[in-house]
């Protein structure tokens, strides 16, 4: 695998785990986030292509009587580290450092949330969800990861319903419970 490569524990949530060294640019520095991971979280690791473009999550809402997906693009963007680079972090999850935004380009908006309804499909999501994904250095989005039972706090998945269906939290809240109850 080329460097820079992304490396992140394979449990948790929150980007536990992830910080400024989660991007190693060669041996010596992957060997060490592989060694921190280990010795904090006990765990094994997930070492993947770096992807320096902008980040997304898409939250996705299935009607549970008809099948339709109804997908909701955000753009979520860090505050730059000492080295120029945006990294998700739990600490800047933690503090509320970063920005979220609603994906005004119809395109892209298109083309986020045709992944995100694939990855939902693909992985046997249903009633909601939220996808994760990251452009590549040409602009195209990639499947980063998927949450199907995404945190019902004023995180990403609702922000991505205030902000596509300009829906507040206790609407998001009774809508979910509805679709569930209708859908059984």
């Amino acid at each position: 695998m080329a460097y820079p490569v992304f490396v992140k524990p394979v449990i948790g949530g929150d980007s536990i785990g992830i910080d400024d060294l989660s991007i190693a640019f060669n041996k010596e520095q992957l060997s060490a986030k592989v060694e921190q991971i280990a010795n904090i979280l006990n765990c094994d690791v997930i070492v993947e292509s770096y992807l320096p473009g902008r980040e997304f999550s898409v939250g996705i809402l299935e009607n549970e009587n008809s099948g339709v997906l109804t997908a909701m693009p955000i753009e979520i963007i860090a505050p730059e580290n000492n080295h120029g680079q945006r990294v998700l972090n739990f600490n800047v999850k933690r503090l509320d450092q970063e920005e979220v935004i609603q994906v005004k380009n119809k395109r892209l908006h298109e083309k986020l949330s045709a992944l995100g309804k694939s990855a939902f499909v693909a992985l046997g999501g249903r009633s909601f969800g939220r996808i994760d994904v990251k452009l590549c250095p040409k602009g195209l989005p990639h499947f980063i990861e998927a949450n199907l039972m995404p945190g019902l706090s004023k995180g990403y998945f609702y922000r991505s319903c205030a902000m596509n269906l300009g829906m507040t939290y206790d609407e998001m809240i009774l809508l979910l419970c509805r679709n569930r109850l209708d859908g059984c």
